[in-house]
């Protein structure tokens, strides 16, 4: 294993500690009624392209002829993120208002559904994801940074979020990665 590997582990898993940290502080029951802190979820669909096309062409003269050769044009697709993950959370947020569950698990991770099964994570977007409100970005958006997560190496982004959960608002940060299929999310699935 790389120093950057293990580099990159000892991040996520003090980002995972600090979140388990806030949790903790917003669960904890000291009597006033604190209620829990669900984890932020993140994801991205639509992934908007630009295209670039060049053509090069090289001429040779010989005494009568002209020749000319054309090379075929060369394309170079370039991915906007921040423009393809502001229209993920939109959805993802159009997502909880209409409790499409479907279409919530469905933007999950791979490694997510890797880490935990299906069936808590569809009782975690059921009993928590869907009482959010107000689901959205409020800064930029960070990355990418190679992470590994179980049997997958992500090219992770970040970036803030805030939404309402039973009458209070929070702040977190969320974070995705574009997979096949799009943009796609990051939590922690987790039972009532």
């Amino acid at each position: 294993m790389t120093r950057r590997s293990v580099g990159l582990l000892l991040l996520i898993f003090g980002g995972l500690v600090a979140a388990v940290g806030l949790i903790g502080m917003f669960t904890s029951d000291d009597g006033a009624g604190s209620e829990a802190l669900p984890t932020t979820p993140t994801a991205i669909q639509n992934i908007e392209t630009t295209t670039t096309t060049s053509v090069a062409t090289t001429s040779t003269t010989q005494i009568a002829d002209t020749t000319t050769t054309s090379v075929p044009a060369t394309t170079t697709t370039t991915l906007d993120p921040t423009a393809a993950i502001e229209t993920f959370v939109e959805e993802f947020s159009g997502a909880i208002e209409r409790q499409d569950v479907d279409s919530l698990m469905a933007a999950l991770h791979p490694a997510v559904l890797e880490a935990f099964n299906e069936e808590l994570c569809r009782s975690f977007i059921e009993d928590e994801i869907l009482l959010l409100g107000d689901y959205r970005l409020t800064g930029p958006i960070q990355g990418p940074t190679p992470q590994t997560m179980g049997s997958f190496t992500v090219d992770m982004y970040t970036g803030p979020v805030a939404f309402a959960f039973q009458g209070q608002d929070f702040e977190s940060d969320a974070s995705f990665a574009f997979e096949e299929n799009g943009v796609t999310w990051f939590t922690e699935c987790r039972g009532s």
